[in-house]
């Protein structure tokens, strides 16, 4: 884990972790600064970035429920939560009126993703399906338009 990093043009980076080996802070190059919060379990649930100055530019958040990430934030402030399925698989990612739902076979792997954009049934972007060699084959866009690879 490094303190600190010279480049030859003379800039640096810091850096500074917790007793538990955790990054608590990062100087960039340019003289921004980047924070980051843990949880309990060592799982990161704040980022934020400041400028030189200690302008607040952007935060990140992450909220577990469990051991399963229930929701992030990105710095633009859309919310991106994951469902789960009895497995703890991702059955589904929401984000805004964005919906992606994952399919898995009887031994847990993927066979098929489906890509919504809208909350009506057929309102959907693509659905791809995986071959057991996680190749895709087949390709479903709207209007049931097909292409096979």
């Amino acid at each position: 884990m490094p303190l600190k990093i010279s480049y030859p043009d003379g800039t640096n980076e810091e850096f500074r972790y917790s007793i538990y080996g955790e990054l608590l802070t990062k100087t960039q190059r340019n003289g921004s600064k980047v924070r980051y919060s843990y949880d309990d379990f060592s799982r990161p649930i704040v980022e934020e970035i400041f400028d030189r100055a200690g302008k607040p530019l952007k935060k990140c958040s992450k909220k577990y429920s469990g051991l399963l990430l229930e929701y992030e934030t990105d710095g633009e402030g859309l919310q991106k939560s994951y469902t789960y399925d009895y497995a703890g698989r991702v059955s589904e990612v929401r984000q805004g009126d964005a919906l992606t739902k994952y399919l898995y076979d009887s031994l847990g792997r993927p066979v098929e993703e489906q890509r919504f954009f809208g909350s009506g049934v057929l309102d959907y972007i693509g659905c791809w399906q995986f071959k057991i060699s996680r190749r895709i084959y087949c390709r479903i866009r709207p209007c049931n338009w097909r292409r096979s690879e």
